[in-house]
């Protein structure tokens, strides 16, 4: 995947959801000094979509994502909280897909109590 950030670009990143999706996280207050395991997040959700672009994912794809993360060995409750807030935060508000802004709601309550 490369270096998180382009160095030629003066650290911005070279996806073209990257500065809109920058730009949402700080309007919503996300600290800068996380910015780097946000765009982790999306980046392994984009390698999860395979070849479609996030603007083209389903309700189903970040659910499919989410639960696959959520059940894995060495992920925190933490890290599935913020790769579902990067989810909401990158189709809710970047793609601009209306049923992506309510996912963290419905993501919380369908996983299995612990």
């Amino acid at each position: 995947m490369g270096n998180d950030l382009d160095e030629g670009n003066r650290g911005v990143p070279s996806e073209p959801w990257a500065a809109p999706f920058g730009r949402a996280l700080c309007l919503r207050g996300r600290p800068e000094s996380r910015l780097k395991w946000y765009l982790i997040w999306a980046r392994r959700f984009a390698a999860y979509l395979s070849d479609r672009s996030h603007h083209l994912a389903t309700r189903n794809d970040p659910e499919g994502f989410l639960t696959t993360l959520a059940s894995s060995p060495g992920i925190t409750p933490l890290q599935v909280e913020q790769a579902t807030d990067t989810l909401t935060i990158l189709l809710g508000s970047v793609s601009g897909q209306e049923w992506g802004r309510m996912m963290r709601v419905q993501f919380a309550l369908s996983l299995p109590a612990k």
